[in-house]
């Protein structure tokens, strides 16, 4: 063959490839992955267990009897609780403002001697617990978050005294009480709508007039006067509904 055959050859072969190769389809490049922002902004409802330890000071407060002002019982009851909460939380900056409310049914009891009549027992017991309060917390980073949270405690309380002798009730009580709360906590969010959080509370319920009742049908009553002050600690989940949250797109 002549070499003008073999050079046309490779003019058409150096012509062509660039035509061929504009010609190829080009493979797209995958879409950027999106990176959610996390964000403490919205409603969440959970759940919470724990467990509350309540120091009950009793003060016989019945000015017929003759121990009138004295100390009658003095003991800590100790007991778990488990419930729920409901609030709403707004972020600005690193900032988190909220309100919460929250409900516990508890079991938290202590049985102790009479100060002044030995053969003489009472007994306290907290089932309830309700709180509403505001909180304020700061994002150490974007998904943890440190606050306090402050405002009113609501309980419902039950007591008891027994004969230690005959071992037969003698008086029994209930009431309802009101007191303030503070506290502190940590919340992490595993998810974008689901946090995890741990809590101390601080509740100081007051002091209170109680107004006991007989149990052997002779309807005799006594007033004791009862100081409170309690301990709670509490885990648990929110499930949160963050309707503003946004999202970037990563490039």
């Amino acid at each position: 063959m002549s070499k003008s055959f073999w050079g046309g050859l490779i003019a058409i072969a150096l012509l062509g490839g660039p035509a061929v190769a504009a010609d190829m389809p080009v493979k797209a490049l995958p879409p950027p992955l999106p990176v959610v922002v996390y964000t403490w902004t919205g409603c969440y409802v959970g759940a919470n267990g724990g467990g509350l330890w309540a120091r009950k000071n009793w003060t016989d407060a019945d000015t017929l009897s003759t121990t009138l002002g004295r100390p009658l019982e003095d003991h800590t009851t100790s007991g778990g609780m488990a419930g729920g909460q409901i609030g709403c939380d707004y972020q600005t900056g690193r900032w988190v403002f909220g309100i919460e409310g929250s409900y516990d049914w508890a079991d938290s009891s202590a049985t102790s001697n009479n100060l002044i009549f030995t053969n003489v027992s009472g007994t306290s017991d907290v089932t309830a617990l309700g709180t509403i309060t505001g909180r304020v917390g700061f994002t150490i980073v974007e998904q943890a978050l440190i606050y306090v949270r402050g405002g009113v405690a609501f309980e419902r309380d039950r007591y008891n005294t027994t004969n230690l002798t005959t071992t037969l009730p003698l008086l029994t009580a209930s009431q309802d009480r009101t007191g303030g709360i503070i506290g502190i906590g940590f919340e992490y969010l595993v998810l974008k709508n689901l946090s995890l959080f741990a809590e101390y509370d601080y509740a100081d319920m007051g002091t209170s007039n109680v107004n006991f009742l007989s149990t052997d049908g002779r309807n005799f009553t006594t007033t004791y006067s009862i100081r409170e002050r309690k301990d709670i600690f509490k885990v648990g989940l929110n499930w949160r509904f963050n309707w503003a949250q946004p999202v970037v797109a990563k490039y």
